[in-house]
């Protein structure tokens, strides 16, 4: 589950604010990544440096080394290095967004809240955007809002604890089903 975390921080819905030293020092893979070297670093060893952020996204022991094995088999892909580069270069404002997203990036980026109806799952433990950090995320939200905290759980819990990511979901949705079949939005 992607987390919007910074959010509360943001002038701006859309884009990344420079978030504060705390949260910079857990994000310093988005740099790396802006700087050849870095980008280098990883097309050379990609595997090591994907271990490397699960190890540190998560609880102890969240994966298995046989898991980490199937999963890294999608790492070799050949437009893998190129997405994921361009992914956080945008996020941090080092490369243009695919001009066919524009049509949704631009408007996004022009609001301060959205109405729509919306749930925020997040580990307890996530390593990268600690729940301190998500407290007032539903500030940008003015529809109905969830934010359910997983125990013992990192930055992946569709992954970590899927039954309890699925569970909360299906409540979510259920709960927008049933408040439209009733007339309400």
């Amino acid at each position: 589950m992607a987390n919007i975390a910074l959010l509360s921080s943001m002038p701006r819905l859309g884009g990344l604010a420079m978030p504060p030293f705390s949260q910079a020092q857990r994000y310093w893979y988005h740099w790396f990544m802006a700087t050849e070297r870095g980008a280098k670093a990883i097309a050379d060893d990609r595997k090591s440096f994907t271990h490397l952020q699960w190890e540190n996204w998560g609880p102890d022991d969240w994966f298995d080394e046989r898991t980490f094995e199937q999963v890294s088999k999608s790492f070799d892909n050949p437009d893998w290095v190129a997405v994921t580069l361009h992914s956080y270069r945008v996020r941090c404002g080092e490369a243009e967004p695919d001009a066919r997203s524009l049509w949704l990036e631009d408007p996004i980026k022009e609001k301060k809240t959205l109405s729509l109806p919306a749930i925020y799952i997040q580990g307890d433990e996530d390593g990268v955007n600690p729940p301190k950090v998500s407290e007032n995320v539903h500030e940008k939200f003015t529809g109905p809002f969830q934010r359910i905290l997983l125990q013992n759980v990192g930055h992946f819990p569709q992954r970590e604890d899927p039954e309890s990511t699925a569970k909360e979901l299906t409540l979510f949705l259920d709960a927008r089903v049933e408040r439209l079949s009733a007339g309400r939005v």
